[in-house]
């Protein structure tokens, strides 16, 4: 579900505290329960149009609620299994899972909300839900069977995009798998994030397409070395 949403310069805000002269880098901190609407928010905004948000909500006037309890959810699940990064209170936000846990286990789900869901979005939109995370599951497997960090979604609101907020959230992730020596997964369904995740540091793992007619994925690893 990975969606990469920033790129381009670094503009100066007091988030970007300045690392050398006429240069910005942007402070990573953890999410707080403060903040988690507004992450939530964050997180629909950028993913409005994504393909997969598309495919599992494909009633625009449906998405926004959909897409809510989805990042519900993975919030509540990484709150307890990973970690949440923000930048710029919550303009930007990256959702990582931290290994063993990549691949979640029924009471896992339970306790991240799941069983909510087909009262909260229905039961058709349920199913597809349940198929495509079986599905997506199964391409993790098979492009990286081995502990490793995941990125469930890092996502920039659409007026603080092109400044550099996802590449820094990335980076910043990627620093946290290097220094635990374990690789880096995320999968995206958007053929245009593919150089954007090539340039900062993920190669092509693998491509799969689902067999209820859902978006392609495209895997890719960030080795820890």
């Amino acid at each position: 579900m990975t969606q990469n949403l920033s790129r381009g310069r670094l503009a100066g805000s007091p988030d970007f505290p300045q690392a050398a002269a006429g240069t910005f880098e942007p402070a990573v901190t953890t999410l707080t329960p403060a903040h988690r609407v507004s992450a939530v928010a964050t997180l629909v905004q950028a993913f409005t149009e994504d393909p997969v948000a598309v495919h599992l909500f494909p009633d625009p006037a449906d998405r926004p609620a959909g897409m809510a309890h989805i990042f519900q959810m993975g919030l509540r699940y990484a709150k307890r299994y990973g970690q949440i990064d923000r930048i710029q209170s919550v303009g930007a936000v990256a959702v990582w899972i931290r290994p063993p846990y990549a691949t979640p286990s029924r009471g896992r789900l339970v306790r991240a909300g799941i069983l909510t869901t087909p009262f909260i979005v229905g039961w058709r939109a349920t199913r597809r839900m349940l198929r495509y995370e079986h599905f997506i599951e199964s391409c993790r497997m098979q492009a990286l069977a081995v502990p490793h960090w995941y990125l469930f979604c890092v996502g920039v609101r659409p007026e603080q995009q092109g400044q550099g907020l996802g590449a820094a959230l990335i980076q910043h992730g990627l620093q946290r798998g290097q220094a635990a020596g374990v690789p880096c997964y995320l999968e995206t369904s958007n053929v245009r994030n593919l150089p954007f995740y090539q340039k900062h540091g993920f190669r092509l793992a693998g491509q799969w397409q689902p067999p209820d007619a859902g978006p392609p994925v495209w895997g890719l690893v960030a080795e820890s070395n």
